[in-house]
């Protein structure tokens, strides 16, 4: 009869232990993970690389900005909140990995390894040509702070290739004189053809076969984004 009570009484721990751990485990590593995710920057690797030049990346792309144009029936499908229990680490990280690639190439401005990513908020958005369903893109768009930046970011969620960037309280600035190696290495990240280059009074803009993204920086906001998109910072 003992026994048969200290099993009870044991198996009764045991059930209050997973319960508790199923509960607060999630919270605890999500804390954690965002308070210690930039120091860890450069133990993450995505495995995923830089696409090759192709028309695949180009019909990513040409799917967002022709969904914004209205050219085309492209479906629009967003989540706000994607992912629950501090999954949007993972995202973050990430994206954190492709910001020190752009920084390393000089097109963004680095951020400090031992900074907090604070404020994170995460959505996902599916673009879909509903006449050729294969045709589809998944974009996270991700904003944070970190080192006195405010970061957004639209990135390809498969191959974490940054579409869209945006930093704000920043000085670093992108050089008209220096535009068309400035869009030599936009081109070689994002997987396409080296881009022309059209300077303009705010900026430049580089078109790389009917794709074309805009560089604008101030001394306070840099952009580099997708033209004819919704990229809202």
């Amino acid at each position: 009869m003992k026994r048969q009570k200290l099993i009870r009484n044991l198996t009764f721990i045991a059930l209050a232990l997973v319960i508790i751990a199923s509960v607060a485990l999630p919270a605890i590593l999500a804390s954690y993970g965002e308070k210690k995710l930039l120091s860890d920057t450069n133990l993450f690797d995505n495995g995923v690389s830089a696409p090759e030049p192709s028309e695949d990346v180009r019909a990513k792309l040409l799917l967002i900005t022709d969904h914004a144009r209205g050219t085309r029936p492209v479906t629009l499908t967003e989540q706000k909140n994607i992912i629950a229990s501090g999954g949007e680490n993972a995202v973050l990280s990430a994206a954190v990995a492709e910001l020190k690639k752009l920084s390393d190439f000089g097109l963004l401005p680095a951020v400090s390894p031992s900074a907090p990513a604070e404020n994170t908020v995460c959505s996902a958005a599916t673009y879909l040509d509903p006449e050729n369903i294969s045709s589809r893109v998944t974009v996270w768009k991700l904003s944070f702070s970190a080192d006195g930046y405010d970061i957004t970011l639209w990135m390809d969620a498969r191959t974490h290739t940054v579409f869209c960037a945006a930093f704000t309280n920043t000085a670093f600035s992108l050089s008209d004189a220096k535009a068309q190696s400035i869009a030599s290495y936009w081109g070689s990240y994002i997987g396409l053809d080296e881009g022309t280059v059209t300077v303009s009074g705010d900026g430049f803009s580089a078109d790389y076969s009917g794709v074309s993204f805009d560089f604008f920086s101030d001394g306070q906001t840099l952009f580099i984004r997708l033209s004819n998109a919704d990229f809202n910072p």
